[in-house]
């Protein structure tokens, strides 16, 4: 097929029995080249509002990329998204990325979240997810420091307190257990650095085998600051 498209197309659903209404309008979809083995280009667009299942899903997404549906070898699908933007509750997660496969995905996902004015984190992840609930691979990230009052309408707790900082994360998870070979946390008083393992994660005593060092750069301070814990310390 050389060329498919849905523009502007507008559909409700309303659930006969709580009652609940979502409208999905300024539907655009384009699909070019289409083809089952081989990669064809493809283009969505659409918001919502209303409920569903409870929930508010008011919001906007617009993406656009490659597709591979890889004819009658599901291990041989593929996403290249080039482009990718969720607008929900006051926040806009942006990025760009690689998937292939679909029992256990091979994924290089670039993420961005952005909300109040400004970005509060950015990720990125190369390995794989799954299969089921495992995932192998390196995770790295930068916050630039916010509160759970920024994602309070997903429900975040308004405690939840994120600094600013980095981290590097190479590890496997297999779902009730978590195996690292390095992490690097990296925020204004220094960094901390772990490796290891820690099993039976769901037992109400997870078995943790760790290693860790810090290297803390600690601003001068005066007794009054912190009474309970010295008269003062120097910088260092």
């Amino acid at each position: 097929v050389r060329s498919a498209a849905v523009l502007d197309a507008r559909v409700v659903y309303k659930d006969a029995v709580s009652g609940e209404t979502l409208t999905v309008s300024e539907l655009d979809l384009t699909v070019r080249n289409f083809r089952m083995s081989g990669s064809f280009d493809a283009e969505l667009s659409v918001v919502s509002a209303g409920r569903f299942e409870g929930r508010a899903l008011d919001g906007r997404l617009a993406l656009a990329g490659k597709i591979d549906l890889g004819g009658i070898d599901p291990e041989k699908a593929a996403l290249d998204l080039k482009r990718f933007s969720l607008e929900h509750q006051g926040l806009t997660l942006t990025g760009s990325g690689k998937a292939k496969g679909l029992a256990a995905p091979a994924l290089d996902l670039a993420l961005s979240v952005s909300g109040g004015g400004g970005k509060l984190l950015e990720a990125r992840y190369e390995g794989r997810a799954g299969p089921g609930s495992s995932a192998k691979g390196k995770l790295s990230g930068k916050s630039e420091g916010f509160t759970g009052a920024s994602f309070a309408k997903l429900g975040a707790s308004p405690e939840l307190v994120v600094p600013a900082g980095e981290i590097d994360a190479d590890f496997e998870w297999n779902g009730d257990g978590l195996a690292l070979k390095s992490l690097k946390l990296k925020g204004a008083l220094g960094t901390l650095e772990a490796a290891g393992s820690v099993a039976k994660l769901k037992a109400a005593k997870p078995d943790a085998d760790l290693t860790f060092a810090v290297d803390l750069e600690l601003p001068a301070r005066k007794g009054d600051e912190y009474p309970q814990i010295a008269k003062s310390w120097p910088a260092g």
